[in-house]
């Protein structure tokens, strides 16, 4: 859609940010300096992209085998950069917590950021925290409202 924005918008400057997710576009938007060049600011964009992952948890709404695990529907799943990693008929907070545990790198993430698709949710995750800390021990665990429909979470991990 932004590339298509870009070839409609033939008088003006139009820079892209290729995110992938919410989660990266919220990582992306967070470094903006209002007083920097766009060439400045889409630098900085870019670069605060590297080393990134994004994932989700959500709810399987079809049966199958994906990445060589069996996912049954109504189970939670969790995906990390469009791999599904983790599927289990637990709580999606233990969905959560095998989740963190399989990425890569984990213990040398800086920051670890969970949008809630509502805001029970966020008040079921802020007792994970400390769990999800286990696995990324020098991270700064905070957790959002998101209001994303489709995910009960939403995770980028910097």
């Amino acid at each position: 859609t932004a590339e298509k924005v870009r070839e409609l918008c033939t008088e003006s400057v139009v820079h892209i940010v290729p995110t992938k997710t919410m989660a990266e576009g919220y990582c992306a938007l967070s470094l903006i300096d209002p007083s920097a060049s766009y060439d400045e600011i889409e630098k900085t964009m870019l670069e605060s992209l590297e080393g990134t992952h994004s994932g989700f948890i959500s709810i399987a709404d079809k049966s199958g085998v994906y990445n060589g695990i069996t996912v049954n529907s109504g189970e939670y799943i969790g995906v990390v950069d469009d791999d599904v990693i983790v599927s289990s008929t637990k709580h999606k907070k233990t969905a959560l917590k095998e989740l963190t545990s399989a990425i890569p790198g984990i213990a040398d993430v800086e920051a670890v950021t969970i949008f809630c698709s509502t805001y029970e949710g966020v008040n079921d995750i802020e007792i994970s925290k400390a769990e999800i800390g286990v696995y990324c021990p020098n991270a700064e665990i905070s957790v959002a409202y998101g209001g994303q429909g489709i995910y009960d979470m939403v995770i980028l991990y910097q």
